[in-house]
């Protein structure tokens, strides 16, 4: 019996070789077919007020976005003559249709798509490539219908299972994965090697190397780096990245060509990278959607894309009348609101749900050019149109975009005393917080950012108390200065307000990715409301109508020369003193006394994260006086910086007299000692160095300078000003005298001297604080 069964597994594998044989002799012969019509998606023409001008004939603004920085002379320049067919990898096999549910290059939360990742003994034979687990992830449905027909293949991966949480964290934090089994690339790379060779290693191969290959994920490409052009589309340009992934092993590979690299300080941006009309017209050919992918069909879409006038940019609006050229747009139906450039529109609504809402094709008028700018140019704009095409509904944009144009935006941990909203807009200043737990709070700016565009106003209310003066509102949906910073540990962040806040607003995004699900968020928004209140890392202190508590030692600790006492809020206590060794001793309730010392309100002693990481980290060790030794060199150090301000602050209004005095009747002389005296006052006012002095002068031939500083300055001045600085590194070991410090008189000198000063205490500041 089993021998049957071996016998049939072998023919059927027998017939997939040669299934997949048969379909790369009929991609090879099919690859230069151009019998299809070289059209794009047009939009429905009944709804527009003109019809579609040539694109050539729009207004073409210089330098308005990235693109117009990218150097298309220097690009074309690299460009062949225009050859009929690049040189081209071996026949790929037919394009491999993407099997339904899969996310695609969209990323989601790995608790609503079960990912498979590479065993990590298969991981191990690339050492020491040190590949990471979640490197190459497939979704549920590309597993199930592309690979687990094939047991040996199946067998090089398992379920990806999310790393534990770190003890900190409310909830296990929220992972999002796309599937790479997506990408026109890795699929056709299964079906041409891993299926007939029945083995997982190309694949594997694939992960290896995408590690060494730059993510452009959109962004505007500032290193010097090759990239590819594309045969028939001018100007046009892929990273490597987008290229290996998209295109390489593919029936497009031979149409592109390795280019470059750019030029140092030329910007440009990757045409696959922001996902654009041109990125999914690519895809509709190689991901399976047509049955054979035509490059001409492709490339038609491609220029047309190309040819339209670039994004004004969030910085900047439609060009003013007058310069005789004419401006469209398209805007929404109805006379509703909402105005897009013809570049954002094909990128982000041709074709979507939104298409019907907002494509009017229309002449700007010239009372609106140099008034408005395309309204699809910022993140959030962006975001919240990617939401009303997942609902349908257009309103959820506009909503999004009305909010934040009239409430006053998020002030993060710094907060907004109840008393300062007594004289406010009570409307405009209206404040929400969260149904189940009351003390987590968020501005009407977040609201309706974030949480009207996440579907969740129903888990909100809005906050209808008296206010009561001294009481201190933090917005629990702040945004973190890094939006990718690892929730897991609070550490990672500039403070534990915008910590919570990354969690909360992850949570909201699973919850609208699981289309109203928001059961995870619930248990995310239990765990912070439990935590103590967040510190206000030293932007705000509280009064005692605040409620707040503070813990510190009543007593010194033995052996500390420096007599150190320590208050810190209950979240710093939280977070660095309980259930230490030390907490009897530094963990003592001193809410009344801290407040009948400070009446007027008082801020905690552990305000910056690098406080809180040597007082957590002495607490851990049982030794306090490892903390008051840290202190006591921040405090010494913060001193001679504030000493060191205070002198340059001295000394500049000294150059100011000594400026004013300056005899102008030398003449040019004059003049340029004049000159370079304000230009150094200003370098001392700005610490930005004593050089701008030399270059504020004139070149008239003639060179200044002595053996020690060498021979090549402008002016007397400059070169004294060199030797100043070489005088003034000899001062630097003994900065730390800085407060017995005392003008010589000089003041060129005395300038060069402080300057050089300042900076080695700021750094010694910046690396302490």
């Amino acid at each position: 019996m089993d021998y049957f069964k071996k016998a049939k597994r072998a023919v059927n594998e027998a017939r997939e070789i040669a299934s997949t044989v048969h379909n790369e002799y009929k991609q090879f012969q099919g690859r230069n077919d151009s019998s299809y019509n070289q059209g794009g998606y047009q939009s429905s023409p009944q709804h527009n007020h003109y019809q579609q001008q040539p694109p050539t004939a729009q207004y073409y603004p210089p330098q308005q976005d990235a693109r117009q920085a990218f150097n298309m002379a220097s690009m074309a320049n690299t460009l062949p003559p225009q050859p009929h067919h690049f040189p081209s990898s071996k026949p790929s096999a037919a394009p491999v249709k993407q099997p339904r549910g899969c996310p695609g290059d969209q990323a989601v939360p790995v608790d609503l798509v079960q990912f498979y990742v590479f065993e990590q003994r298969c991981l191990d034979t690339l050492k020491p490539a040190n590949v990471p687990e979640d490197q190459f992830g497939i979704c549920s449905a590309c597993y199930n219908t592309l690979v687990a027909p094939h047991s040996r293949i199946a067998s090089a991966f398992k379920p990806l299972c999310p790393a534990p949480v770190h003890p900190d964290g409310p909830r296990e934090r929220q992972i999002t994965f796309s599937c790479d089994l997506a990408l026109p690339a890795t699929r056709t790379l299964l079906a041409s090697e891993c299926v007939p060779k029945q083995t997982a290693e190309p694949l594997l191969r694939f992960a290896a190397a995408s590690m060494e290959w730059f993510n452009c994920a959109g962004q505007v490409i500032t290193t010097p780096t090759g990239y590819y052009a594309c045969r028939g589309v001018e100007d046009m340009g892929v990273c490597t990245w987008c290229f290996e992934r998209n295109i390489r092993g593919t029936a497009f590979e031979r149409e592109f060509q390795r280019s470059g690299p750019m030029s140092e300080g030329v910007s440009w941006l990757c045409d696959f990278g922001g996902h654009g009309y041109i990125y999914k017209a690519m895809m509709q050919e190689l991901g399976g959607s047509e049955a054979r992918p035509s490059f001409a069909r492709f490339v038609g879409k491609a220029n047309k894309r190309m040819r339209l006038p670039p994004c004004p940019g969030p910085s900047d609006t439609f060009p003013p009348p007058g310069n005789g050229q004419r401006v469209f747009v398209y805007e929404a139906v109805e006379g509703k609101s909402g105005v897009f450039c013809q570049g954002c529109y094909w990128d982000r609504i041709l074709g979507t749900s939104m298409e019907r809402y907002f494509n009017v094709y229309n002449e700007l008028g010239d009372e609106f050019r140099g008034q408005i700018g395309c309204d699809l140019t910022g993140i959030a704009s962006q975001f919240a149109m990617d939401v009303a095409i997942k609902r349908n509904d257009d309103e959820a944009w506009r909503r999004c975009m009305e909010g934040r144009n009239r409430y006053p935006q998020c002030v993060g941990v710094e907060g907004v005393d109840e008393e300062d909203l007594l004289s406010r807009d009570r409307e405009l200043n209206r404040w929400y917080h969260l149904r189940d737990h009351p003390n987590i709070e968020i501005c009407s700016w977040c609201y309706y950012t974030t949480v009207e565009v996440y579907g969740a106003t129903s888990l909100f209310a809005p906050i209808n108390r008296t206010l009561r003066p001294g009481v201190v509102r933090m917005c629990f949906l702040s945004v973190s200065e890094n939006l990718n910073a690892d929730t897991s540990d609070l550490a990672n962040f500039e403070n534990t307000l915008v910590w919570r806040g990354s969690i909360l607003r992850n949570w909201l995004q699973g919850g609208y990715d699981k289309n109203g699900d928001f059961s995870a968020f619930r248990v995310a928004a239990a765990k912070i409301a439990a935590r103590p209140p967040p510190c206000s890392s030293g932007k705000r202190a509280f009064k005692p109508t605040a409620g707040r508590k503070w813990y510190g030692n009543h007593f010194l600790s033995a052996g500390d020369v420096y007599k150190t006492g320590i208050t810190v809020c209950e979240e710093c206590f939280d977070y660095c003193i309980r259930g230490t060794s030390i907490e009897w001793f530094a963990g003592v309730d001193q809410t009344e006394k801290t407040y009948a010392k400070a009446p007027d309100g008082f801020c905690c002693n552990s305000s910056t994260r690098r406080q809180r990481r040597e007082l957590r980290q002495a607490a851990q060790h049982g030794v306090f006086n490892e903390y008051a030794d840290y202190l006591a060199r921040r405090r010494e150090i913060e001193a001679r910086w504030d000493k060191v301000n205070d002198l340059c602050n001295e000394q500049a209004e000294r150059q100011l007299i000594q400026k004013q005095q300056s005899d102008m009747a030398t003449g040019m002389a004059g003049i340029q000692h004049m000159q370079a005296m304000n230009a150094s006052m200003n370098a001392t006012i700005m610490r930005i160095g004593g050089s701008v002095a030399e270059a504020a002068a004139t070149d008239y031939g003639q060179r200044y300078g002595n053996s020690a500083v060498g021979y090549g300055y402008l002016t007397p001045n400059g070169a004294s000003a060199a030797l100043a600085s070489l005088d003034a590194e000899k001062l630097v070991r003994q900065s730390k005298q800085i407060s017995t410090w005392h003008p010589t008189g000089d003041v060129w000198s005395d300038t060069q001297i402080l300057l050089a000063l300042s900076r080695v205490i700021q750094a010694e500041w910046e690396a302490i604080q």
